[in-house]
């Protein structure tokens, strides 16, 4: 919120000293279908204020935004383009820095001052992000997703950019902000991101054994019923085997010290490593901690039903009729009784997968031996829904 107020004070400071006009210009700010709830309805209240008009850029079936949208739906009076780094729900990367230089070719063509924001909340500690090569002007973190404690964040803000303290009084944060700082959160967002940075490689080099470990075993256990099984995201192919073949590559470039590609979502190379692999239009557009992945003919949330006190996964889909005791089948709510994910029905994944949609997603912590069992125990649960409802 706080980063979208400052792209707007921004406009309208800058706009105040350019025109002579009286009345201000409502500023535009254009985000996309999949952006976080925590951004796009804090969008959608400020236009029901009438402080700002708002444009939702579509996303294609593997979650990345159209850029070519984006580029049609800049005007004089945009004043934010507001893009996730990386879904948390999909875990798709955006190709954030290919939309900067968009933006950047733009203000130079037309004297505009148009600000990129992206939520890298999933993205730190899981992708190296840099905000200069990466051309990002303000940028959220998150604490508690990188190891912090909760109720920790920072919002980066590029140096120049003119905006109000949110609080007044004190002159903490050098008058940004004021009030007494919580020093124990401040200090541990900082270890986290010392270690963040420290272990990168090796935790994504983790991450992605863990994802190839569950693929693999997936690919195994459903290999009479890949028509019935459906990754969603950015993978280029709907076998499950052949992406984990890809991850395998991933690795092995990793163990290899080779420079990742992510397809210009504004990841940093490593100056140490000697030899480069583009794995653009792989596996590599999506989040290493991430699978969303979906059963056809199920309901997600009879499957966690069926999951529960075993594994704790999400759904990609809700029911928002009824709610589901822990000792009840819910075998009477139907698919009108649930709704979609907004971020499932943007990448118009049909609904005889979106229904049964799971997220799935590891961290630090996570051994082989639990995601061995995790992915057994999920691959028995629907192989014994699809028996019990002769779907196979």
């Amino acid at each position: 919120n706080r980063a979208i107020d400052i792209a707007i004070e921004s406009f309208h400071f800058i706009n105040r000293n350019l025109s002579s006009a009286k009345e201000l210009t409502i500023p535009n700010v254009v985000t996309c279908a999949i952006e976080h709830p925590a951004v796009i309805c804090y969008l959608r209240v400020l236009k029901n204020k009438g402080q700002i008009t708002l444009t939702i850029i579509e996303v294609d079936e593997a979650g990345v935004v159209k850029d070519d949208l984006i580029q049609q739906s800049l005007t004089k009076d945009t004043a934010l383009v507001t893009i996730m780094h990386s879904n948390n729900e999909v875990g798709t990367i955006q190709p954030i820095r290919k939309i900067s230089d968009m933006i950047k070719k733009f203000n130079i063509a037309t004297n505009a001052h148009i600000l990129l924001h992206s939520d890298a909340a999933q993205s730190i500690g899981k992708v190296s992000i840099d905000v200069q090569s990466a051309g990002i002007d303000l940028l959220t973190i998150v604490g508690h997703k990188y190891g912090a404690p909760k109720g920790v964040a920072a919002l980066y803000v590029k140096e120049g950019l003119h905006w109000q303290p949110m609080l007044v009084g004190g002159g903490q944060e050098n008058g940004a902000r004021g009030g007494t700082e919580n020093v124990a959160l401040i200090v541990a967002l900082g270890e986290a991101s010392r270690l963040a940075a420290a272990e990168y490689h090796s935790l994504v080099n983790h991450l992605l054994s863990l994802k190839l470990l569950m693929l693999t075993i997936f690919a195994r256990r459903f290999e009479h019923q890949k028509h019935m099984v459906r990754l969603n995201g950015p993978q280029r192919s709907s076998d499950i085997s052949e992406i984990a073949s890809n991850l395998q590559l991933c690795k092995a470039a990793l163990q290899g010290n080779c420079m990742l590609s992510f397809n210009g979502g504004g990841v940093a190379s490593n100056g140490r490593m000697k030899k480069a692999v583009d794995f653009t239009g792989s596996v590599l557009e999506q989040l290493p901690n991430t699978i969303s992945i979906s059963f056809q003919g199920t309901k997600s949330h009879e499957l966690i039903a069926l999951l529960r006190e075993k594994v704790a996964c999400s759904a990609g889909s809700a029911c928002h009729s009824v709610s589901v005791a822990p000792d009840s089948s819910s075998s009477s709510l139907t698919a009108a009784d649930c709704v979609v994910s907004d971020v499932l029905k943007a990448m118009k994944i049909p609904m005889e997968f979106a229904l049964g949609t799971l997220r799935l997603s590891f961290g630090r912590h996570s051994t082989i031996e639990e995601i061995t069992i995790a992915a057994e125990i999920i691959a028995d649960t629907v192989l014994s829904y699809w028996k019990d409802k002769r779907l196979i």
